[in-house]
């Protein structure tokens, strides 16, 4: 979505919108409770987000871009075997982990 606005805009934006790593985001909240499904889930860390961030901030996923790390590397690896799984999650199934 940052691609389709100004540069002027998207600028302004950065500066002032709280930026969170969704990667780490992942990795913060360990205290949920079982069984618990993805709505579960995505409702403790909007929660968690809001409350410590505030409605405006902005989560980003980033891809493999970048100086390289273990994250390219996998993606090196699976594109010689030409393995990329493809999951589907709904918000009603239970997390398995």
């Amino acid at each position: 979505m940052l691609s389709k606005i100004s540069a002027h805009v998207r600028q302004r934006l950065l500066q002032t919108l709280p930026m969170l790593d969704g990667g780490h985001l992942l990795y913060t909240i360990k205290d949920w409770k079982r069984p618990s499904t993805y709505n579960d889930l995505a409702e403790i860390y909007v929660k968690y987000i809001v409350t410590k961030f505030g409605r405006t901030s902005v989560v980003v996923f980033d891809g493999y871009n970048g100086l390289p790390n273990t994250k390219a590397g996998e993606q090196r690896c699976r594109a010689r075997i030409g393995s990329s799984p493809s999951i589907e999650v709904w918000g009603n199934l239970p997390v398995t982990t």
